[in-house]
């Protein structure tokens, strides 16, 4: 199946322009996407800022009191979300509220399970240990504090510190582990201690809080048999009979989280799987809405924009490509009888435009070539038609009544003079065809000059050789040429017989021959009329002579300098013909030395 250019052009715009309308839509929706995820993740990371400041705010309260009440009811927890869940470490939940409410048991770090639940809704969730790490330490109290806090003590171990504001005053809380209470100084900024309280501690555990070992089995009736402070949180140290009658030990904080009690009776942290976790969600449905709003416009306005580059693409094609079909059209209008027929040029310097001024240069030279075939044709018939003309004419007269032997003898001799003149048109017309197109190669091989210009005066008649002034040029090694010999030698010979031709009789013609650096130099030299300067280019053409009467006389049917030419052009040398030192004519020519290409054997195509 074959396209047009036009549809060729389109196609590839077409392929080209989806591809990268595909890739920015695709880069598009990413980046919009992850805009979006992005402003989720913060809106998340905000979600944790919230909830964590919630639920310290609450926890802070209170503790000694709500520890030596009743179990904390994580119910009362006023948590600012709809879907909400407090949930141990093991998977146990605590309470719940929205979404996990029917969940009994998850994990507050896998989201797949709590994914399960939701259904086709999507959410954004966030979690964060219920207690986390106290944001103040004994190292963030003042040192200038310090002593005053120690002094007002009495003893202990440090607990926990905040900052309170009482009035208009700025004060520092801290609160020291004694044995049995908790005593709390408050110090303001400038030193003075604004009051002090102390909290018993009691020697129970709240109602209904339950103890587990590590193996799982519970602890009945455990009491409290000591506190101890890790990380600004109260830590009670129960004690209990497991069912097998050995005693079990167990560091517990007032909401039931567990911690690992070293060796050496110290706390080493929390037991990952009491910690409570506080989990919550935030539907991200509008999310998901935005995000397949953003793909339909990317999908709805890239089809829209590759149309619109497809249909573009067609009519800037179409409309770039009509000047092709106006000149194909004008070329297939171009008759061969009528030549001077030319395709249009645009004005635009183009390359339409450069294509049409090359066909027509191309049809300049068919033409100009139709034109010498015409009128080579037409010399060629006239030049045979004449000395046909002649035999027919002496033969007819011959007959035309009995003659003697004398007479026949004549006009044998003038028909042969006619014949021998054919003979020498047919074999420059051969040679001219054969120069034209028939020789497709011609081997270049290294031959003497010296001997060549012998050879060529050996095969002019006697009264022309005496004519010949040979003059060769000093050299130390013979003079050795690159080219076709015998084509030189056709070349050579026609030049001596033009110059014999075109010159006074008995006057000499020189030829001489020089040996230069890179090439060897032939010149022929008559002491003649010589050659006008606007004639010179025109001696080339075949069939044209200078004085044709002259020629007649002498033989000449203006095709020697032709084929001069036609061989200098195989060779890719310039005959120049110029006026010589005696108002005759000079030609000269140059061919390549073989000393100076050495062991070139080449073919010329």
């Amino acid at each position: 199946m074959t396209f047009t250019i036009t549809r060729r052009l389109t196609i590839t715009a077409a392929c080209l322009s989806a591809l990268i309308l595909a890739s920015a839509g695709i880069a598009f929706y990413l980046s919009m996407k992850h805009g979006i995820d992005a402003e989720a993740v913060e809106r998340t990371c905000s979600d944790i800022l919230v909830l964590d400041n919630a639920i310290l705010g609450q926890l802070d309260n209170d503790i000694l009191v709500e520890f030596a009440g009743e179990r904390v009811e994580f119910a009362q927890l006023d948590i600012p979300f709809d879907h909400w869940a407090v949930v141990r470490g093991n998977g146990e939940i605590e309470e719940a509220k929205g979404i996990f409410e029917d969940k009994t048991v998850i994990s507050p770090n896998s989201f797949t399970e709590i994914m399960q639940v939701l259904g086709n809704e999507s959410f954004n969730f966030a979690s964060l240990p219920l207690v986390s790490e106290r944001r103040l330490t004994w190292d963030d109290v003042p040192e200038d504090l310090r002593a005053v806090v120690m002094a007002s003590s009495d003893g202990g171990v440090f607990l926990s510190t905040k900052n309170e504001v009482y009035g208009r005053v700025n004060a520092i809380e801290v609160r020291w582990l004694h044995d049995d209470h908790v005593v709390e100084i408050t110090v303001a900024d400038e030193g003075h201690v604004l009051g002090t309280a102390s909290h018993d501690l009691p020697d129970r555990l709240p109602g209904g809080m339950e103890i587990e070992t590590f193996s799982g089995q519970k602890v009945p009736e455990p009491k409290i048999v000591g506190w101890q402070s890790y990380d600004g949180q109260l830590i009670a140290i129960v004690e209990g009979q497991i069912g097998n009658g050995q005693p079990s030990r167990a560091a517990i904080n007032r909401l039931g989280e567990q911690f690992v009690i070293g060796r050496n009776g110290t706390i080493e942290g929390v037991q990952e799987d009491s910690r409570l976790w506080a989990v919550v969600a935030r539907n991200r449905s509008q999310d998901l809405a935005e995000i397949q709003f953003v793909g339909r416009v990317t999908i709805m306005s890239g089809l829209f924009l590759w149309l619109l580059a497809t249909a573009t693409t067609w009519r800037v094609a179409k409309s770039a490509l009509r000047p092709v079909k106006d000149i194909i059209e004008q070329a297939e209008r171009i008759d061969p009888r009528k030549l001077e027929q030319r395709l249009p040029v645009r004005s635009a310097d183009d390359e339409l435009s450069r294509i049409s001024r090359t066909v027509n240069r191309m049809l300049d030279r068919i033409q100009e070539g139709c034109q010498r075939e015409r009128q080579f044709t037409g010399d060629a018939s006239h030049e045979i038609r004449i000395p046909l003309a002649k035999m027919i004419a002496e033969i007819d007269l011959a007959l035309s009544r009995k003659r003697g032997q004398a007479e026949y003898e004549d006009a044998l001799v003038r028909m042969r003079r006619y014949a021998e003149g054919m003979q020498r048109l047919s074999k420059s017309l051969l040679m001219l065809a054969r120069l034209d197109g028939g020789l497709e190669s011609i081997e270049i091989r290294p031959f003497d000059v010296a001997s060549l210009a012998m050879d060529v005066l050996k095969s002019l008649p006697q009264d022309s050789t005496e004519r010949i002034r040979l003059e060769l040029g000093q050299s130390s090694s013979p003079m050795q040429a690159l080219g076709h010999r015998e084509l030189i030698g056709v070349l050579l010979g026609n030049l001596i017989d033009n110059a014999l031709r075109y010159s006074l009789p008995q006057s000499p013609v020189y030829l001489r021959i020089s040996n230069h650096s890179e090439d060897i130099r032939i010149e022929v030299e008559d002491e003649g009329p010589g050659i006008p300067e606007e004639q010179i280019e025109r001696v080339f053409d075949r069939f044209y002579c200078r004085e044709r009467s002259r020629s007649k006389q002498s033989g000449g049917i203006g095709l020697g300098l032709s084929i001069v030419k036609a061989i200098a052009d195989v060779h890719g040398m310039t005959v120049t013909l110029k006026r010589g030192t005696k108002h005759g004519t000079l030609a000269i020519f140059t061919l390549s030395s073989f000393s100076h290409a050495e062991g070139c054997e080449k073919q010329i195509s």
